[in-house]
């Protein structure tokens, strides 16, 4: 059963990321030097790098630099779950769910932002095995990133849909 605080910050995670999707184009105007995306395309492209980054570290078992890549509040918001809090929370949330190899393919990322807070919206295909088994299932996934003091990007929350949910 989702608490009120997880309910909440889920509401916003959407509501942020459909307001900047959605006001793309008023973020477009013409005193706005970075284009429609509210980003550079230096930015964009670290983005971009960062997030396969991120997830070959999971899919390698890279822990430590996969957990260095969210910030020190971070939140992780997986259905059906309560809000796993902070990096050492996610790695052993993270650990229990990744039982074994897994593979990732994404989709294109839709990525917006401005200044230091970006939204990535994508699709994720995950392989995860189980009994004899290797069961295929598809997320839709938010990650609200925002960028630190020394320049680098880090993330600051996800929430994604269960497997049911992406499909249809």
């Amino acid at each position: 059963m989702p608490t009120r605080l997880s309910v909440r910050l889920r509401a916003c995670l959407f509501a942020l990321a459909a307001s900047v999707s959605l006001t793309s184009g008023a973020i477009a105007d013409s005193d706005n030097p970075l284009g429609p995306q509210g980003l550079s395309d230096a930015d964009a492209g670290r983005i971009q790098y960062f997030i396969e980054s991120w997830t070959e570290n999971l899919h390698f078992g890279n822990m430590d630099e996969y957990l260095a890549a969210w910030t020190d509040n971070a939140v992780l918001a997986p259905p059906g779950h309560a809000l796993v809090v902070g990096p050492k929370a996610i790695g052993e949330y993270m650990q229990q769910v990744a039982q074994g190899t897994m593979q990732f393919q994404f989709s294109s990322a839709t990525i917006v932002g401005r200044d230091d807070l970006a939204v990535v919206a994508n699709t994720i295909v995950w392989d995860v095995p189980g009994m004899n088994v290797i069961a295929t299932e598809r997320y839709n996934q938010l990650i609200v990133l925002r960028k630190d003091d020394a320049g680098a990007w880090k993330v600051h929350a996800m929430i994604y849909n269960a497997p049911s949910a992406a499909e249809e």
